[in-house]
């Protein structure tokens, strides 16, 4: 990744568990615009208590910034999402960073459908806990095109 920290407008985040809000957190104390959606609206509403910005469907979510962070439990809860809210034509155009758990396969199939779709993927893992997310102790692993992990520096940087 480079060095510029040019921010992105702002992010949305998919998932609010104890990660998923660790991740909205970093973002909105980085100055970022943030979107959450989440199955239980008590979460969402915690963050939109700190400044974020609620979303009442996932599809709102993934139209509201270019770029939507994805931390769920599992790929089969992220895909139940996708089904129940027919969100596939909602990634034309986005960039998802996945940062849900999955097996090499879930990934594969994952990153070809959100590019059939015309989106673009990183995926990624967190390899720290939720409190030192936008500390120097958060490390992540981030793989992806190159061009796509550029556009993505910014908000990995704040993470």
């Amino acid at each position: 990744m480079n060095d510029t920290h040019h921010s992105p407008e702002g992010v949305s985040v998919i998932g609010l568990g104890s990660m998923g809000a660790g991740l909205a957190q970093a973002f909105l104390e980085s100055g970022c615009r943030v979107s959450v959606w989440n199955r239980s609206r008590d979460k969402v509403d915690a963050l939109v208590a700190q400044g974020a910005i609620a979303c009442d469907t996932p599809a709102e979510a993934l139209d509201a910034n270019d770029h939507v962070v994805v931390c769920l439990s599992t790929y089969a809860a992220w895909q139940k999402i996708i089904e129940e809210h027919s969100l596939t034509g909602h990634f034309k155009d986005t960039c998802i960073i996945q940062l849900t758990t999955g097996t090499l396969d879930e990934v594969g199939e994952h990153a070809a459908m959100i590019s059939e779709s015309g989106g673009l993927i990183a995926d990624g893992a967190l390899m720290c806990f939720p409190r030192q997310l936008g500390t120097s102790d958060a490390s992540l692993l981030v793989s992806g095109d190159p061009a796509v992990l550029d556009g993505c520096d910014p908000l990995l940087r704040m993470l």
